[in-house]
């Protein structure tokens, strides 16, 4: 698993174990404030991993409270997300994925994709599926009635119809207009942008709909409405029981949530974009820093705070000019902008300190979880199970000594090994193990990270330090690790062998060119038959 300073920058980072917070909080939130139903949207983070945590599939008790709002359906915005959501439900064959909306207004160019995703979804939910359009004007009615007679396609259609409340952006108006578009289908449902005002507009609806004749029973309606910020910044509400709310922001969050109090504090930020420091300029016209990530990797829209993005725990800090590709910082009050500055080192220190206090906190089998079958395998090399170990290999009496490097603080490698080494393996007899030495992570002889080496890789200090612990030479060393760094580090230290492996950070075509590792394994079994080779 590759470290946030082994990636290329500018990169989107996901801190999962906040996602995951912040869907928890948004469905209990909901169910205080009387909002019993949840069609969250995806459109945030457009990911099967992001859906899954949206609807609550796999909670562990992590912290939700068991009075949590229904999520009844999901909310897309383009034919992508729409297809990923009909393969969740081909897959789990039931609600929230067999429950899609297509949450903006529909045109006729994208008609033939969505009958065939409709098809795709009937045949693999057993005809439980369903896919809801957007109306917002006439003609869509028209030519969705047009559509359906030309494909000779019996099944119906469902549809929302937007209503705008104020906004002005996409909806019909709530007046005649709106009335006479009712009319034009049989609505089942609405959408508009904001439930603080829910009930007002179900009654103005029904008012039109009877100056026109038309009886109708707004009770009856599936209403979807609101946003991250009216969810959460209203009391409870006495909301029908028909009535979904559709946010899909709170999942991330930004600056502006965090501004109008929609989330506490920066922990709930979610999304975020690392960046790397390309250019200093002490000069007085500038004293400022220059970064690699700019409008494209960001945005220029401002926030209501002011600016356009702010650096992570550094409020002094000023994004005030951005290009395309960079942007530029400096202190707010002026003031010398680090290293000239007579803090420097001790601000760097401290904030690296908090980096990798923050960094060791997220760690869990979810945010650093080890790849299927590693800890087994950890455990047979351990243990002596697997076979062609010799007497030059780095092993012992038990089997084959453990030892862990890692570019991250050595605190990362601890909690990582700690969370993920399993106790047991059913290849292997539980007496192997004492009572009170049941983990492989305490079997490991030498543990470290970049803050406990002279040099991190892609220099050997850190491996040579490891044997002196470990009382072996580097010759009985096999080296296994998924970055270019790695391969170098074990060539720097002379190792026996260096292995590659390709499900971390890096392809295939990446790890080729490296002449230091003498395998390159695509899984677990692989990689368990070239320890065989090499011990």
């Amino acid at each position: 698993m590759a470290t946030l300073g082994e990636l290329a920058t500018p990169a989107f980072v996901v801190n999962r174990r906040a996602f995951r917070r912040n869907c928890e909080r948004v469905r209990a939130s909901a169910s205080a404030n009387g909002i019993r139903r949840l069609r969250p949207h995806i459109k945030t983070h457009k990911t099967w991993e992001g859906t899954l945590i949206q609807a609550g599939v796999g909670d562990r008790g992590s912290g939700a409270p068991a009075s949590v709002a229904e999520v009844v359906g999901l909310v897309v915005s383009t034919l992508p997300e729409l297809a990923l959501v009909v393969d969740m439900a081909c897959q789990h064959k039931r609600r929230p994925f067999s429950d899609v909306l297509l949450g903006v207004p529909i045109c006729i160019s994208k008609l033939a994709a969505i009958q065939t995703l409709r098809t795709k979804l009937a045949r693999g939910t057993d005809c439980k599926g369903i896919i809801h359009l957007l109306v917002d004007h006439p003609a869509q009615v028209d030519f969705l009635e047009r559509f359906v007679a030309e494909h000779s396609a019996s099944e119906r259609w469902s549809v929302f119809l937007k209503v705008d409340t104020g906004y002005k952006r996409a909806g019909t108006t709530c007046d005649d207009a709106g009335a006479s578009l009712a009319t034009k289908i049989d609505m089942k449902a609405i959408v508009h942008d904001d439930h603080a005002n829910v009930i007002k507009l179900l009654n103005l609806l029904e008012a039109h709909l009877k100056s026109r004749n038309v009886a109708f029973d707004t009770a009856t309606l599936d209403v979807s409405v609101g946003s991250t910020p009216s969810m959460l910044s209203h009391e409870t509400l006495e909301i029908p029981n028909r009535v979904e709310v559709h946010a899909g922001n709170y999942v991330f969050y930004d600056r502006q949530q965090l501004y109008t109090g929609a989330c506490d504090n920066e922990g709930s930020i979610a999304g975020l974009v690392l960046t790397r420091v390309i250019g200093h300029y002490s000069d007085s016209d500038r004293n400022a820093i220059m970064v690699d990530a700019g409008a494209t990797a960001l945005t220029k829209d401002g926030a209501p705070q002011g600016d356009v993005c702010s650096v992570l725990g550094r409020p002094e800090l000023e994004c005030y000019r951005m290009s395309q590709e960079v942007t530029m910082i400096r202190c707010r009050d002026g003031s010398t902008f680090p290293p000239d500055h007579p803090s420097f080192d001790a601000v760097g220190e401290d904030l690296g300190r908090q980096f990798d206090d923050y960094y060791v906190q997220l760690v869990d089998r979810e945010t650093a979880g080890f790849y299927d079958g590693i800890g087994d395998l950890l455990l047979k090399l351990n243990c002596g199970v697997l076979s062609g170990v010799d007497s030059d290999a780095s092993s012992d009496a038990d089997g084959v000594q453990l030892g862990a490097l890692t570019n991250a603080c050595v605190e990362y490698a601890h909690a990582v090994l700690k969370a993920n080494c399993p106790e047991h393996s059913s290849d292997i007899p539980s007496s192997a193990f004492d009572q009170e030495d049941k983990s492989v992570y305490r079997r490991f002889s030498s543990i470290h990270g970049a803050n406990s080496v002279p040099r991190p890789k892609p220099y050997g200090d850190g491996i040579l330090q490891c044997c002196e612990e470990m009382n072996l030479r580097p010759s009985q060393v096999i080296y296994v690790g998924d970055a270019p760094t790695d391969a170098r580090a074990a060539v720097d230290a002379e190792c026996r062998a260096a292995i590659g492996v390709l499900w971390g950070s890096n392809d295939e075509e990446c790890l080729k060119k490296e002449e230091g590792f003498n395998t390159l394994c695509r899984n677990v079994g692989e990689l368990q038959n070239a320890l065989e080779k090499y011990l």
